[in-house]
């Protein structure tokens, strides 16, 4: 088990590359939001840095990379001639994010989670040091970011108004509710404050693999407290699993009594019962005809497995125009990254992608000697009921880690 990151042997560009993963991943600018569209200057400086760290990493293509994106394109293909329709942009996104979490498991191995961990530590210092600022000085903060950003924002008029690279800030309406949030939230580098939750539950997992949920550990109390700032019911609910999985997986039964009042005072507090009673009413209004915009976690779940079952084998692939809502006019936006799934990849792809998942938490096992490697599926399927974060490089390459990182001829780490 690593214990200690060394950092001789991992240069400065390795950590460079990663943290632009997880830039790219926070989706806050339109500039980071073109990883896959060959036309443009986001997708260019990704193609570049992939290059020069394949490059410094010597890194070799495999029999698993052919066969992945094999496998993907024989998917495409199947599902081009049933929509008898090609999206050549979406088959070129699938191909380069593969490439690219191919690459990091390749450079990296075993040695990603620690490398992960210790990026998103630093990015979460970087928030917590701009959301204080914010903090202190809520009005002249929005401008000053908005005067140093480098690019566009991403749904300027819905969630962000200005990010620079390492912080965003959100719009008015997202980053401050009195009728939900305590006080102003923090989206660190990402889109909105939940998505950096989801982020950050990445970082406590890869914390917990080397530390073992120390108490005393500097780097986890970061991330605690990171978390906290977003005010993200996802995050606080992945936490709370990964506290109650890690008391049963080493037998601390006599604390679990300890959660029950943790949960009471959680969902009682103002932003979590009054996100989870606005959710519920969403849901509970099943007329689309007068909606439109992104809708609610449970409502998007509802309506994503609702349009599955018009096509549940083989999904509708790149055809986002093949949906129900879109083919009846509706300009409806769902947000479940588990809906998503299903939609685009139909029962039989995601069925591959949990075997995957699990897959890969046996081999971290193994790798990593700690049975605490079950706790990536609380992440990963936590963070997917609301985000689609899971098609980012840097989380393909944790739930594709049992495919890219390992060699099944030889059982052993590839390289």
């Amino acid at each position: 088990m690593i214990r200690l990151l060394d950092r001789s042997r991992i240069g400065w560009f390795n950590y460079f590359y990663i943290f632009c993963m997880f830039i790219y991943a926070g989706s806050a600018t339109v500039f980071v939001r073109q990883l896959g569209d060959l036309s443009t200057i986001g997708n260019a400086f990704g193609i570049l840095i992939t290059v020069i760290f394949w490059v410094k990493n010597k890194i070799r293509l495999s029999q698993q990379y052919y066969v992945s994106i094999a496998v993907f394109l024989f998917y495409a293909v199947i599902t081009s001639v049933n929509n008898k329709l090609i999206n050549p942009r979406w088959i070129t996104e699938w191909i380069i994010w593969l490439t690219m979490a191919y690459g990091i498991c390749q450079a990296f191995k075993e040695r990603l989670f620690v490398v992960v961990e210790s990026v998103l530590y630093q990015l979460c210092i970087i928030a917590l040091v701009f959301w204080g600022i914010h903090l202190i000085i809520p009005d002249e903060m929005p401008e000053i970011v908005k005067a140093l950003q480098f690019s566009k924002p991403y749904e300027e008029e819905c969630n962000v108004y200005a990010n620079i690279i390492f912080y965003t800030v959100n719009s008015v309406r997202a980053d401050f509710d009195e009728n939900f949030w305590l006080f102003l939230r923090n989206a660190g580098f990402a889109w909105e404050p939940g998505a950096f939750a989801c982020m950050i539950c990445l970082g406590i997992f890869c914390n917990i693999l080397r530390t073992n949920f120390a108490p005393q550990n500097r780097s986890l109390w970061v991330f605690f407290v990171s978390l906290l700032s977003t005010q993200s019911t996802t995050g606080f609910s992945i936490v709370l699993l990964l506290v109650v999985a890690w008391l049963i997986i080493n037998k601390k039964y006599r604390y679990l009594f300890l959660v029950i009042p943790v949960v009471i005072i959680l969902f009682n507090l103002p932003f979590v019962k009054n996100k989870l009673i606005s959710e519920m009413e969403i849901a509970s209004y099943k007329d689309v005809s007068d909606s439109s915009g992104a809708q609610g976690r449970f409502f998007s779940l509802q309506l994503d497995f609702e349009e599955f079952l018009r096509h549940p084998i083989i999904g509708l692939g790149g055809y986002s125009g093949g949906t129900w809502l879109a083919q009846n006019g509706y300009e409806i936006a769902t947000i479940s990254g588990i809906g998503h799934m299903l939609v685009t990849f139909g029962v039989i792809m995601t069925v591959l992608f949990l075997y995957l998942l699990i897959k890969t938490c046996q081999v971290i096992q193994d790798v990593m000697r700690s049975n605490h490697a079950w706790l990536l599926l609380i992440v990963v399927l936590g963070m997917m009921f609301s985000y689609d974060l899971w098609k980012q490089p840097i989380f393909i390459s944790f739930w594709l880690f049992c495919f890219y990182g390992i060699d099944y001829r030889k059982n052993k780490l590839i390289g």
